[in-house]
């Protein structure tokens, strides 16, 4: 995945994370705008990363049957982060950062905002995003 796409669709992300924490109400054009977007510029650069997008599609819905994820644009927010992704490594480093970092954000939202029922989980995602992305680079 080149720097350009990982950029602009980590930008995506950083927007529907400052809506999500500010509204708690996201337009559903900026999700999937950035899907679409991810889909057009990744079946043209290497079209092996669309498996990837189609497991953090799988792996996203079997978190919202769950009740882990609270809406559609967390679900979306997987799915674009899962649309960089090259190999397998970053979408277990997704799973495990997803999960472990989840627990601990959902606890310290529940311990800190107690009225609040809603989880803004996009920054996290965002989060997750930005260590993955960093960690590619590294290594």
């Amino acid at each position: 995945m080149n720097f350009e796409t990982t950029f602009i669709l980590g930008a995506f992300l950083l927007v529907m994370s400052i809506l999500d924490m500010k509204h708690k109400k996201m337009p559903s054009i900026i999700p999937t705008t950035a899907i679409l977007l991810g889909l057009v510029w990744i079946s043209i650069e290497n079209p092996a990363n669309l498996i990837y997008g189609f497991m953090g599609l799988t792996f996203g819905v079997l978190l919202y049957e769950f009740n882990y994820l609270t809406g559609l644009a967390d679900l979306k927010g997987i799915v674009i982060i899962a649309l960089t992704f090259s190999c397998l490594n970053h979408f277990f480093a997704l799973i495990t950062l997803t999960t472990s970092l989840g627990l601990f954000y959902q606890w310290g939202w529940s311990y800190f905002k107690p009225n609040d029922k809603e989880v803004s989980f996009v920054p996290l995602l965002f989060l997750v995003f930005v260590v993955i992305t960093g960690l590619r680079l590294l290594l």
